[in-house]
């Protein structure tokens, strides 16, 4: 069976973009933190991180770059425990994919295919895809490798109780499933077409299958993660510039007014958005953008790069460095035990989002809408060779 190079391409494709460049940001005045900033540990002493999850529990699974070969390594974390290297799961790197609030994660190891496994009560288990999510009734969104005329494709899959569904696109068109909520609902991507570059964000349910979620006619798009409400989260390609989405009952909302890198990661049922722009790490909720810097105050001595994932309690994954050259570490971002109620740093406890830019409504769809067509994109080049 002849594989494809594209199994680093496919893990590049879910993790997002990898690749984080560091800013100069201005000093702004200091201010009082939302957070309560707890380090997991460094995870990267080259620029490029991957996104972790994190339970309601406030435990993490997620991946370091661990040598001086940054060679890729799963781990979990929590409070009590700490930071446990799982390696890389029989395969030459290993990444993190999700765990519940049981405590139950799923995380992967790659060779040929990317190969996931169960982790539970200390224990790994194999499972003979990729698992990149799990919902708290250990119901799996994730990918397996079928061979199509001689070449690995993935198929988008959900698996629970012991029964694996196909649940992507027909034939040889690749898929893969990225998130899954309560309901049983997965979110991810699919190829519009065999042999076709491009890829678009889908939902999927058992009552109705795969439904294609609108990017502005943009050729390349995916969704990252799907909500208990079916909001779902993401990024389309406009022109050579990710840009943040929201997707809500199937309409997309852009998240920024801006042209550069943006990117959605994570929302939680309360609805706050986490994700990285231009800026860094941010937190859009209620129509609004936050940098996190700006948020865990000027004296926390802390760059916030790119935020992952935020659970329903309002803990947020980050990833930030202490000066421009040095490692990056993984943090647990914690609201402070008292937040204030109003001014530009109000939080409510209805809501929540964090994704990447405030949404602004003056920006026209038919001006989104030639861009995307204005150039055609293919799949993004992976960072790492």
């Amino acid at each position: 069976m002849q594989t494809r190079p594209s199994v680093r391409r496919a893990l590049f494709l879910w993790t997002g973009w990898l690749a984080l460049w560091r800013l100069d940001v201005p000093p702004v005045a200091a201010q009082p933190s939302r957070y309560q900033i707890t380090d997991i540990g460094i995870v990267s002493h080259g620029g490029s991180v991957s996104p972790a999850r994190v339970n309601n529990n406030g435990q993490v699974v997620g991946t370091l770059y661990a040598g001086p070969s940054q060679t890729a390594h799963a781990f979990l974390w929590d409070a009590a425990a700490g930071l446990t290297d799982l390696g890389t799961l029989h395969g030459t790197d290993g990444f993190g994919g999700s765990i519940n609030d049981g405590g139950v994660a799923v995380v992967n190891g790659v060779s040929s295919v990317i190969h996931g496994f169960l982790w539970q009560k200390g224990a790994l288990a194999s499972l003979d895809f990729a698992a990149f999510a799990i919902n708290r009734f250990g119901q799996i969104a994730g990918a397996q490798a079928m061979e199509v005329s001689g070449s690995v494709v993935y198929h988008a899959v959900t698996y629970r109780h012991g029964l694996l569904q196909d649940v992507g696109a027909p034939g040889d068109q690749e898929s893969f499933g990225l998130g899954v909520n309560d309901r049983g609902q997965v979110v991810g991507y699919a190829q519009t077409s065999p042999g076709n570059p491009f890829y678009h964000a889908y939902v999927w349910d058992a009552a109705t299958g795969m439904t294609a979620l609108d990017a502005f006619g943009c050729s390349y798009s995916a969704a990252n993660a799907i909500n208990a409400s079916g909001e779902a989260v993401g990024y389309a390609l406009f022109g050579v510039n990710r840009r943040a989405i929201l997707w809500q009952n199937g309409q997309p909302l852009l998240l920024d007014d801006l042209m550069a890198e943006s990117d959605a990661f994570d929302i939680n049922d309360r609805n706050p958005i986490v994700g990285r722009n231009a800026d860094g790490g941010f937190l859009w909720e209620e129509g609004r953008l936050y940098d996190l810097d700006d948020l865990i105050g000027a004296d926390a001595g802390w760059n916030l790069e790119s935020a992952t994932a935020i659970n329903d309690r309002g803990q947020i994954v980050s990833f930030g460095s202490q000066d421009a050259d040095g490692p990056l570490h993984a943090l647990l971002l914690t609201p402070a035990a008292a937040v204030p109620e109003s001014g530009a740093f109000a939080l409510t406890a209805a809501s929540g989002i964090v994704s990447f830019i405030a949404l602004r409504r003056t920006h026209r769809r038919a001006k989104r809408t030639a861009l995307c067509e204005a150039k055609t994109v293919g799949v993004p080049a992976e960072p790492h060779a």
